[in-house]
């Protein structure tokens, strides 16, 4: 919603200019956006309880369900903004946390080696859908592409009848879509229930004799069911050579135990031995020195220096993003008075994160995910100032400067999801990730006061080099940043 919530956000706001007389409790659509990115993360925080109380498939499609449910609900609840920010900001927000933070889980742990690759594919598609959210509100809206023709203090807005009166209609057609995308989602779910869990008790069985041998001397902690043990022994063998690696820690996700095992391939013998570490030997310092020898809980990644530098990072980059998204098709009306020209820009922007995101995982693979944040934050920072010299000197290139930020600040979500997966762990991957991105709520929480103030006191151009310093602040954070043991 993030990469598309800017073009349908001057249409909104026309929308509610035009009816102003009608409504009985005004709000600023830019609360629905802020709304949105405080209520997903904390939907993200509970994902792991709800994912142990329903079920895997059944919390995906709880997610998918109340997606499509508030986003058709919107169509009635458009007339009152304080209605479309409950469904379309707060119901929609709790829908997505739960298929984000559960489908990026699977992913991560299907991909042992190449995670930045796998997630950066999987976002991509998030892109395709901001795509179709772009092209379709354009079509239903403002197909005739009428100029924007009122201008109220420092904004522009859409004063044509016909426009006002199309813009409920867009619910009704991103609904019918998200419902029929949603359907067959919820049959691919079904159709692969049985491969939803990676390491199966089939996958067990079928390995057993392989391994019998060498794990006779493992010694397990007591009370780890033996398909937990079978489960941490297969993927050690399956991920790792058996005569060079050495000190590999696995966990399973219902085990607060922990094992771990040293594979000794030069011994006559082949055998190989585990010993058992506690959780509670290591301290917040020795984890941020060397790095987590085992997935951390959320509790245990709250004591660590590195956790509350990828949260800080996290806020600023929120704020960055936040400003570009949401306002820079407002911002360029300023200059530009088409609105086909800044949707085309719009899409030009989100097809260019198709590519750019798998190659930002690519990237993260070989360079490493610190350097790769650092990058990402300086180089948002230098595009988002050129977004501000071009409008003011040269509006057309405006266009270019929007397309090429797009595709830095936009990547800066798959960079801190791989920077909880290499520096906190994969096991309570949703909670955590739902923990950092609770600096989307502060952000969210304040950016919607900070906006509205700086445009009518500074004006806009202070609103984007506000994006500028907080750019700037997340790369000192990310340079901060411990090296990830693994590459």
């Amino acid at each position: 919603m993030n990469t598309y919530f800017g073009n349908l956000l001057p249409y909104l706001s026309s929308y509610y200019q035009a009816t102003r007389n009608e409504i009985h409790w005004y709000v600023e659509p830019l609360w629905i956006i802020s709304v949105f990115n405080i209520v997903s993360p904390l939907s993200m925080v509970t994902c792991t309880l709800m994912e142990k109380w329903l079920g895997l498939r059944q919390t995906i499609c709880l997610g998918g369900a109340l997606s499509a449910l508030s986003i058709l609900a919107s169509y009635m609840a458009i007339r009152e903004p304080v209605a479309l920010v409950l469904t379309y900001g707060f119901i929609n927000a709790l829908g997505t946390g739960l298929l984000f933070s559960l489908c990026t889980k699977v992913v991560l742990q299907a991909a042992s080696t190449r995670k930045g690759l796998a997630y950066g594919v999987m976002t991509s598609f998030q892109s395709v859908g901001s795509l179709v959210n772009i092209g379709l509100a354009f079509a239903v809206i403002n197909p005739k592409n009428t100029d924007p023709d009122l201008s109220i203090g420092n904004t522009n807005y859409f004063s044509d009848p016909e426009l006002i009166r199309n813009v409920p209609y867009y619910f009704v057609a991103i609904g019918v879509l998200t419902v029929a995308s949603s359907s067959v989602g919820f049959l691919l779910v079904q159709l692969v229930a049985g491969n939803l869990s990676f390491w199966n008790k089939n996958t067990i069985e079928n390995s057993a004799s392989k391994i019998s041998n060498q794990t006779k001397d493992v010694v397990f902690e007591q009370g780890q069911s033996q398909e937990t043990i079978f489960l941490n022994t297969v993927k050690s063998l399956s991920t790792n050579d058996d005569s060079t690696v050495k000190n590999r820690t696995f966990y399973h996700t219902a085990d607060t135990t922990h094992v771990t095992q040293e594979i000794k391939g030069n011994n006559s013998n082949g055998a190989f031995s585990a010993s058992n570490e506690h959780p509670e030997s290591s301290t917040a310092s020795d984890v941020d020195k060397s790095g987590p020898e085992r997935d951390l809980t959320p509790c245990e990644a709250l004591t660590t220096h590195r956790f509350w530098l990828i949260l800080l990072a996290s806020l600023f980059l929120s704020h960055t993003f936040y400003v570009l998204t949401n306002l820079y098709k407002q911002y360029g009306l300023l200059r530009i008075a088409n609105d086909q020209v800044l949707v085309i820009t719009g899409i030009l922007s989100t097809v260019t994160l198709i590519a750019t995101r798998p190659l930002a995982g690519v990237f993260s693979d070989k360079f490493g995910v610190k350097m790769t944040m650092v990058l990402t934050c300086a180089v948002s920072s230098v595009f988002m100032a050129l977004m501000v010299v071009t409008l003011n000197l040269y509006p057309p290139l405006y266009i270019v400067m929007t397309i090429v930020e797009f595709s830095c600040s936009s990547t800066y979500f798959l960079i801190s999801s791989l920077l909880v997966n290499e520096l906190i762990g994969t096991t309570h991957y949703p909670s955590v990730i739902g923990l950092v991105y609770t600096a989307r709520v502060v952000s969210s929480l304040l950016d919607p006061l900070i906006v509205e103030a700086m445009v009518e006191t500074v004006g806009w151009d202070w609103v984007f080099v506000s994006g500028i310093v907080s750019g700037i602040i997340s790369v000192f954070c990310s340079l901060c940043l411990p090296e990830s043991k693994t590459k």
